[in-house]
């Protein structure tokens, strides 16, 4: 579920950070920022390289503000996408079947009872991105036969 993408990023950097290597001081601030969490992107698991960047903006304080286009990996899959899953655990409190796999949290709907480690294929019907647990919520429809 992971694929490489180009994303936009606005990278503010403050009086103390300029130096002769600004590349890195913004791949820095958007390892801290993006790496391993949540995003309206996605989960982004891992930055490549600064692919391009604006003319820097100053602002009232002095920091310089860059639009900054980054060549990342990330997981963000589409209501509509075919999915496969592996049952991982039962929620009691909605009875149905759920894969936990990091950062796809995936609810499973099904007219089947299916056991812990069947696979299944369906379609993601709803999806929530949670920032704050770093989880994509996914639910998803499987055609029983």
């Amino acid at each position: 579920m992971f694929k490489k993408d180009c994303i936009q990023y606005e990278c503010v950097i403050t009086p103390p950070e300029m130096n002769d290597n600004i590349n890195s001081v913004m791949l820095k601030q958007a390892q801290t920022f993006l790496l391993n969490k949540c995003t309206s992107f996605g989960f982004i698991k891992q930055i490549f390289k600064i692919k391009t960047k604006s003319e820097g903006l100053i602002n009232i304080e002095g920091s310089i503000i860059y639009k900054v286009w980054i060549d990342v990996l990330v997981c963000n899959p589409e209501i509509g996408d075919e999915i496969e899953c592996e049952v991982t655990d039962n929620d009691d409190r909605i009875g149905k079947p759920i894969m936990k796999n990091h950062p796809l949290l995936v609810v499973i709907f099904s007219e089947n009872e299916h056991e812990i480690g069947e696979k299944l294929v369906g379609i993601i019907t709803d999806k929530r991105i949670d920032k704050t647990n770093n989880m994509i919520n996914l639910l998803v429809d499987i055609k029983d036969n």
